[in-house]
Parts: C-alpha cells; sequence; structure tokens
C-alpha cells in the first residue's frame, strides 16, 4: 500500500470509526478503505432510514409500552368527546336563536290606560304578531310590590275595576301559546284620580253629665285628598225641630256647649268633606244626658174622709 492510500486509511479510521445508535440499532463503522466503500455505506444507511421512518402516526398495536397505547386511546376518546360537545353546542345554540326569535315575535308594549277614574280605568294593549295568543295582565299597587294576575284572554282591552281613589298602581302584560311564554311588557304605571271622603261612623258618646254631653269619631279614609273639615248635625228631639249643623273642623271631638235638658235624648249624625267634595252622612246614633234628683214632690192633700 502506497503511503497516500496509508493516510487516507488513517483519516478514514479518525473520521468513521466507532460506534452509533440509530432506530434502536447499534451501528459499527468499520475504516475507511476506499471511496467506493464509503459510497455504499452512505448508500446503505440512507435505505435503512427510508425503511425505517413511519409514514402515519403508530396507532396502540405499534406502541411497545402499556402506558404509550393507554395515552393514545385517551387522546383520541378525549377528541372524539369534543367533536360530540362541539355538536351540541352548535345545535343548542341554534334552538336558543329560534326561541329568541320566537319570543321577539311575542314582545309587548306596555299596557295603554285609559279613562282613569277614581275607582276604575280601562286597560287596552296593541295585538300580538303571532296568532292564537292569550294575554296575560298583571297588577301591583304600592302598597303590594307583587303582581297578581287580573285578567287572561284574547280581547285587546280590559276594564279594571274595584280601584281605590288617590292610590298608585303599575300594570304589565305578557302574551302566550299553549307551546311559548313570551316575556312581561315594560310597566305602565297611573295614580287613580282622587274621590270624597268614605261615609264616617256614627258619633260615639266619650262623656255625660246633666247637662252636657261630649261626643268622638274616628278618622275617615279621604281618598287621595286631606280631609278639610267634618262636620256634625244634631236633632235636640223637640217638636218642629229636626237636624242641623253644631260643628264644623278638622277635630275628632266635640263637647255640646250648649246646656242640656237632664235625661234627655239628643241625636246626631256626622259627614267629612275634601275638595272632591263631601261625603255622606253617617248613621244616626242617640245619647241621654244623664238624670237628674226628682223635684220636691207636692204636699199631700186631703180629698176626703169617711166617718
Amino acid at each position: 500500500m502506497s503511503k497516500g492510500a496509508g493516510a487516507g486509511g488513517e483519516i478514514g479510521q479518525r473520521r468513521f470509526s466507532g460506534e452509533g445508535t440509530r432506530y434502536g440499532m447499534k451501528v459499527v463503522l468499520a475504516p475507511r478503505e476506499s471511496s467506493g466503500s464509503i459510497g455504499m455505506l452512505r448508500r446503505s444507511v440512507g435505505s435503512f432510514q427510508q425503511s425505517s421512518s413511519p409514514t402515519t402516526p403508530p396507532g396502540p398495536k405499534d406502541m411497545k409500552s402499556g402506558a404509550s397505547a393507554d395515552t393514545g386511546s385517551a387522546e383520541a376518546a378525549a377528541w372524539t368527546k369534543m367533536r360530540r360537545l362541539s355538536i351540541e353546542e352548535k345545535r343548542a345554540q341554534e334552538v336558543a336563536e329560534a326561541v329568541k326569535m320566537k319570543k321577539a315575535a311575542f314582545a309587548m308594549s306596555p299596557p295603554k290606560l285609559q279613562n282613569i277614574e277614581s275607582r276604575q280605568l280601562l286597560a287596552a294593549w296593541d295585538p300580538s304578531k303571532l296568532e292564537d295568543v292569550a294575554y296575560h295582565l298583571e297588577r301591583a299597587s304600592a302598597s303590594s310590590a307583587e303582581f297578581e294576575e287580573i285578567y287572561c284572554g284574547t280581547e285587546l282591552e280590559f276594564l279594571v275595576t274595584g280601584l281605590s281613589p288617590g292610590v298608585s298602581y303599575s300594570f304589565r302584560l305578557y302574551a302566550a301559546t299553549t307551546t311559548l311564554t313570551g316575556d312581561f311588557s315594560p310597566v305602565s304605571t297611573v295614580q287613580t284620580g282622587a274621590a270624597p271622603p268614605d261615609v264616617p261612623s256614627a258619633p260615639r258618646l266619650l262623656q255625660r253629665s246633666r247637662t252636657n254631653l261630649s261626643l268622638k269619631w274616628p278618622a275617615v279614609a279621604d281618598n287621595g285628598a286631606p280631609i278639610t273639615a267634618y262636620v256634625l248635625n244634631w236633632d235636640k228631639g223637640v217638636s218642629g225641630g229636626g237636624f242641623v249643623e253644631l260643628y264644623s273642623g278638622k277635630e275628632r271631638l266635640h263637647k255640646v256647649a250648649e246646656k242640656l235638658e237632664p235625661g234627655h235624648a239628643y241625636s246626631f249624625c256626622l259627614r267629612a268633606d275634601n275638595k272632591e267634595g263631601p261625603s255622606e252622612f253617617s248613621q244616626v246614633s242617640t245619647h241621654y244626658t244623664s238624670a237628674g234628683v226628682p223635684s220636691v214632690p207636692v204636699a199631700p192633700s186631703l180629698v176626703g174622709r169617711s166617718s
């Protein structure tokens, strides 16, 4: 062997001699002897790499480790679950959107409150865009924040009665079919008009003597307008008399100033006034002064005698 060939052999031995591992196989490189040997070695290694490289991800059967097979199965199951949930979520969104559009067709404007009086009003509303719809009207008052249903039907108006004068009321509305219920409309609020006071109770006896009577009475509902006066009438019980005014004022008690007859009956009735007008008079109540001491009797006289 020549010197150059020997040198080349030494260089090849330094460059290619040794051990290596690829794809789980131990590769031993022999000393370089010729350029043809090197070419054959490269072609052999390239052929081994091409035949050993997998073209698809290994399945559970190709896994050599039990843990790797379990991991692959879990990933596949997770992917299937995610895909199924995605389909279900899409369907749920489509259903929710359909229901939302359906409810939008049920949307109702606030009820219109008309012909407002002290004890009644007319509630009216626009028709729904759908057919075969029932309308539900609810009411709440200032004293009770809870709504209660007062009408259910297909008409487009309802006369609300039984209201109290001078009270604030709220109304709302919704439409419904046999399968779907719409949302509540915005609330309409109104205050009924004031009215004359309620009828007072009959005057009651507070105190009496032989010549005086004191009377009292409870407060009366003002029906949305403050009481301006209580008017007390009386009947002295004399022939040709009748009820006349005895007192007018805001107090709820009165002492008869006039000197009365002992043991005598006096009758009274009461009404209340506000800016809307007077109430009706109460029932009549009759009260007696205390009886006095009997007067001194006349001395007895002789009317006859027998022999």
